[in-house]
């Protein structure tokens, strides 16, 4: 069949004709302007997801709406309905508040003096999301300059509120129940009662980001604030300094006396083990579990009946005893977050998570408590990694994996209509880290895991992991606040489902009580009483493989051995391939490539060579892509006479500027319209190619130019033909 390939930016797209190796190989060198500025999904097209989706609420796709940001946008009323149709076309069911204290303070001087108009739009916003079956997650706090006055920069506050709720401080502890009283639990005019007695608010975190050890992050060393309140609690445990001397032994320095606020704090990063950091990590522990306890009361005495989270970014070990305090886990991790400023410059790595054992997806794997609902409220492979096509697509695949309740890829803007040039909100005048809407590989992710996770393409494992957590244990040992689990554990999450099981609903027999809520584990872990079940000694033929993963292979070795990972299952220790105990992902790291395989979804990433799919082969590719085919209706691949193909491979703003020739220091943000990078993919699909078409997409699913389909099933996409550059296909059989 004959064959189309796109020509170089400035030019008019070539007649048909088949194209070389060379060809497809170099296409990745060339750049070219997205067709059209609208993005505002058309009805009834292939883009449009209310249909497919109708009753997939099991699980929440988040589009977050950071009202607080330099950005913030919020709907006129005349524009609301096409913003909340957008939001459904799109495959969100929820949408995360954050900085909305931020929002209504804006410049205000005086404390609690929030805008009238702004706090207007804030309510009629949320009472018509609930009107349209969208559900509704939002902080309770976001900044630390909170509900506070003249404030120049609100993201930029030395008023430390985070860290003084935590310390039993009662001026923040008023400011904070303030902001509840004004804002949450405040009648809403469009409701008819206040936001924290509306059904519709399913989730809130009583603080964002707000742990003791995340607020001394980037100092590497926690602020003297807390010494006083340290040496409270010890002086509660130990007494004097010589109950102090006691217990800690030689770790006890002259003249450190609790009852005179002498302890010193300890080493954020302590290289040794020592009983100063396990006393912290136990004090955390009970301030956390204390602060959480007067929050959640406060909340549940305004009429909230919902979830309730908090310290979302922190993985360590000790983390598992406060959030045994609340009512769901919530987490944030990213890869490749920008270092710098937005006023340039500010760098990335181009990490691509083939390269780092998928960590911002690994360190979130055992954070599940059983029996709570698990949700990610901030995730990101960031822009401008150009790699940004594979961990966005792999996270919405490994939280359908766990069975995750819902996750939310950071974004300032939770959508826009059009990328309009008139409109200029502070930075919205161009692509930026943390916009989703306006970058067309993050917004493609989106779309794709509204079929992979919310549809539910991609099921939950079949096999489930429970790690028992024993307090006493966790909390021993080298620095607990920052440690996290053995890789060795970790990694289990990307086989099958895991969490810890706390050792208060574990009975006699090893297994877990009624009251956990949990599943009967098929594996069952005991790794901070068994210092061979949180990292197992390697076999003989293991020990040259150095530490981590001399204990991977070994765990992987077991686990055949036990029958937990079949015969035919890919994982292969050695090779760095892991597959699911499903066999619907796999990953292969060191090859940079990954495979979904569902009945109705195939995705394949890849560098260089691609997996096979069952449906979906590559025959020949520019590298550095991700594609994948989707049925539109939900009838299976084989059977669906309308399919949705994705093509990834980057974006950027026309004229953006680097400091160097890998484009990781930006100098110059550029200006849209957005460019996408060049990519041609040969595919064979399992289809008899008779009466299919297949057409380009607009970014608003309208349809464009006709490609060819051969009769064996074969086409090519090439992203930068045509009139314009594209993200999506619609392939449909009359």
């Amino acid at each position: 069949m004959a064959l189309a390939i796109s020509q170089p930016t400035n030019a008019a797209p070539a007649e048909p004709g088949a194209p070389d190796s060379t060809a497809i190989r170099n296409a990745g060198d060339r750049w070219r302007e997205l067709a059209g500025n609208e993005v505002a999904i058309i009805a009834g097209s292939a883009l449009d997801f209310s249909g497919t989706l109708v009753g997939a609420d099991q699980r929440q796709l988040c589009a977050t709406s950071v009202l607080g940001a330099l950005s913030s946008f919020v709907p006129s009323k005349a524009e609301l309905p096409a913003y909340i149709a957008q939001l459904k076309r799109s495959g969100y069911n929820m949408v995360r508040f954050h900085a909305v204290d931020g929002f209504l303070m804006g410049k205000a001087t005086a404390d609690f003096d929030f805008d009238p108009q702004r706090l207007d739009d804030f309510d009629r916003l949320v009472a018509e999301l609930g009107k349209a079956g969208i559900g509704v997650m939002s902080d309770i706090l976001t900044l630390d300059s909170g509900g506070y006055g003249n404030v120049p920069n609100r993201w930029s506050s030395s008023k430390q509120l985070k860290l003084r709720l935590n310390l039993d401080d009662p001026e923040a502890r008023q400011h904070w129940q303030t902001l509840v009283d004004k804002v949450f639990a405040r009648r809403n005019p469009y409701l008819g009662h206040s936001l924290l007695e509306d059904p519709n608010l399913k989730l809130v975190a009583l603080v964002n980001e707000g742990g003791m050890v995340f607020t001394s992050i980037f100092s590497k060393g926690f602020p003297q604030l807390v010494r006083p309140n340290f040496n409270q609690w010890l002086a509660k445990k130990y007494g004097d300094a010589d109950g102090l001397r006691r217990a800690w032994k030689t770790e006890a320095k002259a003249g450190e006396d609790p009852k005179a606020g002498s302890v010193e704090l300890p080493e954020y990063m302590a290289r040794t083990v020592n009983p100063r950091s396990e006393d912290f990590a136990r004090y955390l522990t009970d301030q956390e579990r204390g602060t959480f306890g007067w929050m959640s009361a406060y909340l549940q005495g305004k009429g909230y009946k919902g979830l309730i989270t908090s310290i979302n970014n922190e993985t360590a070990v000790q983390k598992a005893a406060s959030r045994q305090a609340l009512s769901a886990v919530d987490l944030h991790m990213y890869n490749d977050l920008p270092e710098g400023s937005f006023d340039t410059p500010m760098t990335v790595k181009h990490a691509s998570v083939f390269d780092n054992d998928i960590q911002f997806i690994r360190y979130l794997l055992p954070q599940r408590i059983w029996g709570k609902p698990v949700y990610v409220s901030e995730f990101g492979d960031v822009y401008w990694n150009k790699n940004r096509r594979e961990g966005n697509v792999l996270f919405g695949a490994y939280a359908a994996l766990q069975g995750w309740d819902g996750i939310c890829q950071y974004g300032e803007n939770a959508t826009q209509l059009r990328y309009d040039m008139q409109k200029k909100f502070g930075r919205y005048s161009s692509q930026y880290p943390g916009y989703v809407w306006s970058d067309p590989i993050a917004d493609a992710a989106d779309r794709m895991n509204a079929l992979l996770y919310r549809r539910g393409d991609v099921s939950p494992a079949r096999k489930t992991v429970a790690l028992i957590y024993r307090e006493a244990g966790a909390l021993q040992g080298w620095v607990p606040y920052v440690r996290n689990v053995d890789l060795s554990v970790a990694r289990l999450g990307f086989i099958s489902r895991i969490g810890y099981l706390p050792e208060a609903n574990v009975g006699a027999d090893n297994r877990p009580t009624a009251q956990a809520k949990a599943p009967t584990p098929d594996l069952l872990l005991d790794p901070f009483a068994n210092a061979a079940d949180m990292a197992p000694p390697a076999r003989a033929q293991f020990m040259m493989k150095g530490a981590q993963n001399g204990a991977w292979l070994e765990r992987v070795a077991r686990l055949r051995e036990a029958g937990l990972i079949e015969k035919a299952n890919l994982t292969d220790a050695a090779a760095g391939v892991i597959e699911s105990d499903t066999g619907q992902i796999a990953v292969d790291l060191p090859g940079h490539r990954a495979r979904i395989v569902t009945p109705r979804s195939e995705v394949l990433m890849f560098r260089d060579k691609a997996f096979d799919g069952r449906f979906l082969r590559v025959t020949e590719a520019t590298p550095e892509q991700t594609v994948g085919v989707f049925s539109v209706d939900g009838t299976p691949l084989a059977t669906a006479k309308r399919l949705l193909l994705v093509q990834l491979t980057d974006a950027r703003p026309t004229d953006m500027r680097f400091a160097d020739p890998d484009a990781k220091t930006v100098t110059n943000w550029g200006h849209w319209p957005m460019r996408l990078r060049g990519g041609i993919a040969a595919l064979k699909l399992g289809i008899d190619g008779a009466g299919w078409k297949l057409y380009a997409l607009n970014l608003d699913g309208s349809r464009r130019d006709a490609r060819p389909v051969g009769a064996d099933g074969t086409l090519l996409l090439d992203n930068l033909a045509g009139d314009g550059a594209t993200v999506y296909y619609e392939l449909v059989r009359d």
